[in-house]
């Protein structure tokens, strides 16, 4: 015979059910926020390692404003800085040659001496850039940066890079609220165009140490991103 509850009985086992119901609800969001917390952290070191370790540095140079007057500005911003970056570093690049009495340094050597130009120069680049800023006749403020950064889908020189985290360097004018001129500044796909500039300041033995160092001429390097970019 099926046993009727009375009705203090039937709300207290509506209670206890609406009690159950409740503690398996909040369980189930507690654990729905606490696990994003390991894989987005998880997600942004291995975001930083493998840009850091791709083998590509960029180098982004962001205008003020797009404005005509600004974007020109930042055009002769990139020519006046990539000149003295790359002669300076072609230099530094065959003196480690020099150094270490080899014909060839090795591509975790060549990008870590980059990487560390770079760094040590950060401030020179930004004075650099600032002095071009003040004789075209502006008063912006230069920032420059040496990080991982997000970056869209693009294409340069024939080459496309997916979107994705990129280590590059970053100036930054004024604003930065302007369109970004970029190029990749190793391999050094955006410091090969002034050959004879540098072959003028290095002298011809250490251009041609520097030109054999970084793989000998543009389709090398641009054949060395792909095999980057493609994971091989």
């Amino acid at each position: 015979m099926r046993k009727i509850l009375s009705k203090p009985q039937r709300l207290d086992l509506q209670f206890i059910l609406v009690m159950l119901l409740c503690l398996v609800t909040m369980s189930l969001m507690a654990g729905a926020m606490a696990k994003p917390a390991q894989p987005a952290a998880a997600a942004a070191a291995s975001a930083e390692t493998d840009a850091a370790s791709s083998g590509i540095i960029r180098f982004h140079i962001i205008a003020n404003s797009d404005s005509k007057e600004d974007q020109a500005l930042k055009l002769e911003v990139r020519n006046q800085v990539l000149a003295r970056i790359q002669t300076l570093l072609a230099a530094e690049i065959a003196r480690e040659i020099e150094e270490s009495e080899s014909d060839q340094l090795t591509e975790e050597a060549r990008i870590q001496l980059t990487r560390t130009f770079i760094t040590d120069h950060l401030a020179l680049i930004e004075s650099w850039a600032e002095e071009t800023v003040e004789a075209e006749g502006f008063s912006y403020p230069v920032q420059g940066e040496l990080g991982i950064r997000w970056i869209p889908d693009r294409e340069y020189d024939g080459l496309y890079f997916p979107a994705g985290n990129y280590e590059a360097l970053t100036l930054t004018i004024g604003e930065g609220s302007g369109q970004n001129w970029w190029c990749v500044i190793y391999p050094p796909l955006c410091l090969i165009d002034s050959s004879e500039k540098m072959r003028e300041e290095l002298g011809e033995a250490r251009f041609q140490a520097w030109l054999d160092s970084m793989g000998g001429g543009r389709i090398v390097l641009k054949s060395r991103i792909m095999e980057i970019l493609s994971g091989k």
